[in-house]
């Protein structure tokens, strides 16, 4: 192909880019964002390393079509690969010389990528790498954060990833919804008052909002991930939520995020969403605590039914 006419289909998909992001009325920024994300895990789908990664993170609400979730600029995946840096950068440098049957107008430099440790918390750390991509003349910088180690219950699923435009659609494994409750509730209760990241208590506010969990499920994710990563869930677990429900610092946090990511106004303040969280985990911390069979099924509209 003649770089004339990858220059022709460069600027027809941002064309249509443009157009989408006008009648979406979102910012075409974002969408670029979100397209390269798409096209980067579709050669990831079609590359030899497909078994190897796990999509989590933010791109997994995308995948269930959740109407109002937050924006990312990141690939969140979880790795069953050696974790060393080196390994990773020649992984994702390898991904991105992958030309795709149907031309999608992007590339991705492979020259670009550059990797380092990244301390996630305490006891859990993971692999971050960043690497540029371009649209015709639109540059896009990629971020792909990788972890290790992670209990996945249940079983990770294949997953059909939603596309911006026609074109061939991702087919990775992701994360369930119940380990992705699971990891940001231990965050919450492991970080207590020092945590900034309003998006855990929102994602997880989401998912029990436009989602149905079985109680064994949510227990099982919960109790392998707090074990795996060592830290304690009780009674008191539920206390220290209810105090990050009290906070006025976090409350203002909550309105910056909430500002800053362009939530509508109904969206509830802090404490409201404290409350929600706690009427929807409380069932299973008890459950846990107490050795005792959990709630049968959630609904959202219903809230938990018996076993």
């Amino acid at each position: 192909m003649s770089n004339r006419e990858i220059t022709n289909i460069s600027a027809s998909i941002r064309a249509r880019l443009l157009n989408k992001a006008r009648e979406d009325k979102r910012p075409f920024n974002e969408l670029l964002q979100y397209f390269a994300m798409e096209r980067f895990l579709y050669r990831l789908s079609i590359s030899p390393y497909s078994q190897k990664f796990i999509l989590k993170g933010a791109l997994m609400f995308t995948a269930w079509e959740l109407v109002k979730h937050r924006a990312t600029i990141d690939i969140d995946i979880s790795a069953r690969t050696l974790n060393s840096v080196e390994n990773l950068i020649e992984i994702v440098q390898d991904i991105c010389e992958i030309q795709p049957d149907i031309d999608d107008g992007l590339i991705f430099d492979g020259r670009s990528v550059i990797g380092k440790m990244s301390q996630k918390n305490a006891e859990y750390s993971g692999v971050q790498l960043k690497f540029e991509g371009k649209l015709n003349k639109a540059k896009i910088s990629m971020k792909v954060d990788v972890g290790f180690g992670d209990i996945i219950s249940p079983s990770p699923l294949l997953i059909i990833y939603p596309t911006i435009l026609p074109l061939p659609s991702p087919q990775i494994k992701g994360y369930p919804p119940e380990t992705v409750i699971a990891e940001k509730f231990q965050t919450i209760l492991l970080r207590g008052m020092e945590n900034s990241r309003m998006k855990d208590f929102y994602d997880i506010w989401m998912l029990q909002k436009q989602m149905q969990f079985l109680g064994n499920n949510l227990l099982e994710a919960i109790s392998k991930t707090f074990s795996n990563r060592q830290t304690k869930i009780n009674n008191d677990s539920l206390n220290n939520l209810k105090l990050l429900g009290e906070s006025q610092d976090k409350a203002k946090q909550w309105e910056q995020f909430v500002r800053k990511n362009r939530f509508d106004s109904e969206t509830p303040n802090f404490k409201s969403i404290i409350n929600a969280i706690f009427q929807f985990l409380m069932p299973i911390v008890i459950a846990i605590d107490e050795e005792t069979r959990p709630p049968g099924k959630w609904n959202p509209s219903k809230n938990w039914s018996k076993n």
